[in-house]
């Protein structure tokens, strides 16, 4: 009975040690593997400590610029197709001085002003139209206002898409002088048809 228990005791001994040695070596990692945990576990400090996730395979991950606190990625600062200012460029209008921005602003809400304008401020003088040139035709006395509205509305059609060809600018200053043409023409026209067609063509000129 006694050689029977010593038999028990040291067999569960064994086992006990056995167990010890396998819980030991689990717990003891590879180098490899430790090693690449922890690179894994820098990346994920440093883009903590950057707020930006970690990138995911195949993705251009975001870049921060400090000082503009806005999130860029280099593929769309690669971009050709993107079109933007260079830094500090003179033609950027956020780099106008104050005066040139006011003259600016102040030209372009007189034309903005002026141009709706010239198409009711002719109504007051439709009846001396009339008279002048020997008319009892009331709806041509309205066609003489509503004119001007028509080629105010079908300007844009055409003019919209120039500019985004040749600019804006250009536009302006071609448009600006056509209209004081058509105006001009207006006040010198020898009959109602040839007013007529100059108030289309001025509300087309001054619809830019």
């Amino acid at each position: 009975m006694a050689s029977e228990w010593r038999e028990f005791a040291l067999t569960d001994e064994k086992t006990v040690e056995q167990l010890k040695q396998t819980s030991s070596s689990s717990s003891t990692p590879e180098p490899h593997l430790s090693k690449k945990s922890s690179q894994e576990h820098n990346k994920t400090e440093e883009a903590q400590q950057h707020d930006v996730p970690e990138a995911l395979p195949g993705v251009i991950p975001p870049i921060i610029d400090p000082e503009k606190e806005t999130v860029t990625t280099t593929e769309a600062a690669r971009d050709p197709n993107i079109v933007d200012w260079e830094e500090g460029e003179q033609a950027n209008p956020q780099n106008w001085s104050m005066k040139k921005k006011w003259a600016t602003m102040a030209i372009v809400s007189s034309i903005t002003f002026l141009t709706p304008l010239a198409s009711s401020m002719v109504a007051p003088g439709v009846q001396l139209i009339m008279r002048d040139f020997h008319s009892t035709n009331q709806t041509i006395g309205s066609f003489v206002v509503s004119i001007y509205v028509l080629g105010y509305a079908v300007g844009p059609l055409f003019i919209a898409p120039m500019s985004e060809v040749y600019g804006r600018l250009v536009m302006y200053h071609i448009c600006n002088v056509m209209f004081t043409i058509w105006t001009l023409a207006c006040a010198l026209a020898p009959n109602m048809g040839s007013l007529l067609a100059f108030r289309l063509f001025a509300g087309i000129a001054g619809s830019c």
